[in-house]
């Protein structure tokens, strides 16, 4: 087989939702999807994404990881002085 990687792309709307910890999910039973597709995908081609991935991520937490470390020591401090 040329290409034993499948991935589903998914892309919707949904009510989002914000833990106690400050981590946002999707409401239960809220999520519509809007639009969908499948990529076939070589193992070689497979790699290359997944670079692609994890590059894109260390980028993102390079980027935002103090401002998201700041929010969420306010955060609980918010609830600790709440309690």
């Amino acid at each position: 087989m040329n290409s034993p990687w499948t991935i589903n792309i998914e892309n919707g709307l949904g009510i989002a939702t914000i833990s106690d910890i400050g981590g946002v999910s999707i409401k239960g039973g809220s999520y519509k999807r809007l639009k969908y597709a499948t990529v076939y995908l070589s193992e070689v081609n497979m790699i290359s994404k997944m670079e692609e991935l994890y590059d894109y991520v260390q980028s993102f937490e390079k980027a935002f990881f103090k401002d998201m470390i700041i929010k969420r020591t306010s955060n609980i401090k918010a609830k600790v002085n709440k309690a």
